[in-house]
C-alpha cells in the first residue's frame, strides 16, 4: 500500500467514524430531548396537583372562617337578645342570669381565621363582655349598686354586639 492510498483509508476510515459518532450524538440528543419532556411534562403535572391542593386549603380555610363566623354571630344575636331584655327590665338582675359566662372563641381562630379589623371587632367585643361579667356579677349571680351605670354599660356593650353583627351578616 502506497502512502496516498493509506491516507486515503485514514481520511474514510475518519470519515466513516464521525458519521457513526454523529449518529450516536444525534440518538442521544433525541433520547435525552424525550427525556426533557418526560421530566417538564411531570413538573407540569406537579405543580398543577399542587395548585389543587393548595386550593383545597384555601378553600377549607374559607370554610372553617364561615363556620366559625356564624358561630360567633350566634353567641353575639343571643347576647344581644339577653342585653336588649336587660335594658328594658324593670327587674335587670332577672334576664342577666341567662347572659352566658363567656363568648367563645380561641386566640388560634381569631389569629388564623380573621382579618385583622375583624379580630380587633371580636377581640373589643370580648373584652368589654368579660369586663361587663366583672363588673356586674358577684360569684355568677348578678350584682350592681346603680341601675344608671348598669344601663350605661350595658347600652356600650349592645353598640359593641350589633357592631359585629354589621360586620359578620353582610359577608354570612
Amino acid at each position: 500500500m502506497t502512502v496516498n492510498e493509506i491516507e486515503s483509508l485514514v481520511v474514510g476510515s475518519s470519515a466513516v467514524a464521525t458519521v457513526i459518532l454523529s449518529f450516536l450524538i444525534w440518538r442521544a440528543n433525541i433520547l435525552s430531548a424525550k427525556a426533557a419532556k418526560g421530566a417538564a411534562d411531570a413538573a407540569i403535572e406537579s405543580a398543577k396537583i399542587s395548585n389543587l391542593m393548595l386550593e383545597a386549603q384555601l378553600e377549607q380555610k374559607q370554610n372553617l372562617h364561615d363556620q366559625i363566623k356564624r358561630d360567633i354571630l350566634k353567641q353575639i344575636r343571643f347576647l344581644l337578645k339577653i342585653l336588649s331584655e336587660v335594658k328594658e327590665s324593670s327587674t335587670p338582675s332577672q334576664e342577666m342570669v341567662r347572659l352566658p359566662e363567656q363568648i367563645h372563641v380561641t386566640n388560634y381562630e381569631l389569629a388564623n381565621y380573621f382579618s385583622k379589623e375583624e379580630r380587633q371587632k371580636i377581640y373589643y367585643t370580648v373584652e368589654k363582655y368579660e369586663a361587663y361579667r366583672t363588673n356586674y356579677f358577684k360569684d355568677g349571680k348578678p350584682s350592681f349598686n346603680t341601675i344608671v351605670k348598669l344601663t350605661q354599660d350595658t347600652d356600650e356593650l349592645i353598640e359593641r354586639a350589633k357592631d359585629i353583627i354589621v360586620k359578620f351578616s353582610d359577608k354570612a
